[in-house]
């Protein structure tokens, strides 16, 4: 097993930032020669140029996210959340997702998503509409979505805006998460 030293002096400066977001996140800290729980650290990475945006608004009949730029753990906690609160608060259950993505989510993240939107009680009441408009992140979302299939969430993935409404305002799908070409 390399040595974090060992580790640090291979990465690529293209990924030091996902890089460091790893190990800060999985880090487990030795306090008093016993090893403590593990530590969350800052989830923020350290490339200061990244923008990102993240808007969750209520449109009348559905919940809106536009999500824009890299994507890590914490952010996908930060709209889920928002989701949530925002459909609790309406009563709507609807969700339209626009994603535009410079860099996805690890496998791993990819795979969480299940759990993260269980925990924050996403369940078969939603029906969720996502549009991933970079094509090299569209792999990540359909693997996304065939976890979340995997729990019984209602959804899919399309390529147009357009499409994703015209299927969320129809109402009539009960189907679980699918990919729609």
């Amino acid at each position: 097993m390399q040595s974090r030293e060992d580790s640090d002096r291979e990465i690529d400066p293209r990924h030091a930032a996902a890089s460091t977001l790893r190990y800060n996140r999985c880090h487990t800290k030795t306090i008093g020669g016993k090893k403590a729980a593990k530590s969350f650290g800052n989830n923020t990475p350290t490339n200061k140029n990244m923008q990102n945006k993240l808007e969750v608004t209520f449109a009348g009949d559905h919940i809106r996210v536009v999500s824009d730029g890299d994507k890590d753990f914490a952010q996908s906690v930060k709209l889920w959340n928002q989701v949530a609160d925002l459909s609790n608060q309406h009563d709507c259950f609807d969700v339209l997702g626009v994603a535009n993505t410079r860099s996805p989510l690890e496998a791993i993240e990819g795979y969480n998503q299940g759990r993260l939107l269980s925990d924050l009680g996403i369940d078969d009441r939603y029906r969720i509409a996502w549009v991933e408009l970079d094509d090299d992140a569209r792999d990540m979302a359909a693997f996304i979505g065939s976890v979340l299939a995997n729990r019984g969430l209602r959804g899919q993935l399309f390529d147009t805006v357009e499409e994703a409404e015209s299927w969320l305002l129809r109402k009539d799908d009960t189907a679980p998460f699918r990919i729609v070409k």
